[in-house]
């Protein structure tokens, strides 16, 4: 479970955008994946970012002025997370089987 979500970690780092190269940097530094978590069938990690503009750059934001006011545009969300994530929901039931075969194996 944690391989799985180190490689979500660098699939997310790889599509994070190249704006600007220092915030690029404290950006893909931000990023955490816990330890395994739960119990019995219901284990996971949790992928999370302690930058305070991740979600700006994941979902978008519009854009004011100086004063605070609406400009009427909008910056679009690059959306690095939800595109990983839907990308892994793909293969992970594959993954799982794997898991549970070579765990099955262990106990033969």
């Amino acid at each position: 479970m944690r391989a799985n979500g180190l490689e979500i970690n660098n699939s997310v780092k790889k599509k994070t955008p190249d704006s600007n190269y220092e915030s690029k940097r404290k950006l893909i530094k931000s990023y955490r994946v816990s330890k395994v978590q739960g119990a019995g069938r219901d284990l996971y990690v949790e992928f999370r970012s302690t930058s305070p503009h991740f979600h700006s750059v994941e979902r978008g934001h519009r854009i004011v002025d100086k004063k605070g006011r609406d400009t009427g545009k909008r910056v679009q969300g690059k959306y690095m997370v939800e595109k990983t994530v839907l990308e892994y929901q793909k293969g992970f039931p594959k993954e799982v089987e794997k898991m549970v075969d070579n765990l099955l194996k262990g106990l033969k």
